[in-house]
């Protein structure tokens, strides 16, 4: 899972690997032939090999800063890092257990070391060890995430994580973490994915499939639902819930939309919309038979998004497409829907109003292309045959 992007920013994200048994026969028909557009240049470059990096999608973190990608192996405990402009893989740190989510700032590299639930710290360009900077939780243990640490976003000298359904905040020179949000009991809502902007913490929920966000100042009172007045203490406000098939590992915050990707679409609302308003869909993977594709992973960058896409009997493709903020005319040919309470008819009503971009393909032959990072020039991705991708926006 991991880590996300603040408003404005580049970020890096991103996740889905494809299994496939019990085909018999020999006679299916071959993938379709899909070529880049035109302006997709010299097409993608291997960046770094990582041999046993495991298909699970969440066995790679990726992120991108200051001309060096960093990312964590799960198989491997090690923390790396490569420049972007190519070069030689460096290994950071060895013996992690299971390092999982990453963030990085002007002075260090910090990461969930899963198998111990804690966050430590690495200052970049010195020789000594990791230090720690969240302790493990000591919640007691009943089913089994209690004290597992699945989010990671560094902002302004803070650390913000997501331990079990809390979203926290620490000094990155470490002490006390306070709460700042709590999914509600019956939700068990678990942070996987952080978004930020200057008033708020925005994610994406493992179990609960939900959108919410709390407020950085740690005075949350939010709503459950919102057909109440009643507020409840520490409670996320629920921006969308029961995203089929949510992408757990990947959101964004651009100009006053949330973003995140569900099942074959990718979908915004505005940061203070309501769990039963209409979302605007930005891109919706074309179904084909009984297995349409999935989004797989993406990234907003210079008014753009960027994302995987595969498919059973499809060439796995990188694409990208305009963002473009959500029309007044497709929120407002969701209302009734939205009143009456039905999300899916005004989330349907609301992107047949405004319409959808054409996405450009710029990569093909890309196993489930996730883990979708970015800076000025260049997307990054992690593809399941264990490579990191560049590619010139």
């Amino acid at each position: 899972m991991r880590h996300a992007v603040r408003e404005g920013a580049a970020a890096a994200w991103v996740f889905l690997g494809l299994a496939l048994s019990s085909c018999v026969g020999d006679d299916f028909p071959p993938p379709p032939s899909v070529e880049p557009s035109p302006d997709a240049g010299a097409g993608p470059t291997l960046l770094a090999s990582t041999p046993g990096c495991g298909t699970d999608p969440g066995s790679i973190d990726l992120v991108v800063a200051d001309g060096t990608l960093f990312w964590t192996e799960k198989m491997t405990g090690t923390v790396n890092s490569v420049p972007t402009r190519g070069g030689s893989k460096t290994v950071i740190a060895t013996g992690q257990m299971s390092p999982g989510p990453l963030a990085v700032d002007g002075t260090a590299i910090y990461w969930v070391e899963a198998g111990e639930k804690r966050i430590v710290k690495k200052l970049r360009g010195d020789a000594a060890p990791p230090t720690v900077v969240v302790e493990p939780g000591t919640a007691t243990v009943m089913v089994g995430d209690e004290n597992a640490i699945n989010a990671l976003l560094v902002s302004d000298d803070t650390l913000f994580f997501g331990r079990y359904t809390s979203a926290l905040r620490v000094p990155t020179t470490g002490g006390t973490p306070s709460l700042i949000g709590q999914s509600p009991a019956p939700d068990l809502g678990q942070p996987a994915a952080f978004a930020i902007d200057a008033t708020h913490l925005y994610q994406t929920e493992l179990f609960h499939y939900a959108i919410s966000r709390e407020a950085l100042d740690g005075t949350q009172d939010g709503l459950v639902g919102d057909t109440g007045m009643t507020r409840q203490r520490w409670a996320p406000d629920r921006i969308a819930v029961s995203q089929s098939q949510l992408l757990t590992d990947a959101i964004a915050v651009v100009n006053g939309n949330v973003i995140w990707a569900a099942d074959n679409v990718i979908e915004s609302k505005p940061v203070d919309a309501g769990e039963y308003e209409p979302a605007f869909r930005i891109v919706a993977a074309p179904s084909s038979g009984t297995s349409p594709p999935s989004i797989t992973g993406f990234v907003v960058s210079d008014d753009m998004v960027f994302f995987g896409e595969e498919g059973f009997n499809k060439v796995n493709v990188v694409a990208k497409v305009p963002l473009s903020a959500s029309p007044p005319s497709a929120i407002d040919a969701g209302a009734a829907d939205a009143e009456a309470g039905d999300a899916a008819a005004a989330n349907d009503a609301a992107a047949d109003a405004g319409g959808l971009a054409t996405p450009v393909i710029i990569a093909t032959n890309q196993q489930s292309p996730s883990q979708f990072a970015a800076d000025a020039t260049n997307i990054y991705w992690r593809t399941a045959d264990c490579k990191i991708m560049k590619l010139a926006k």
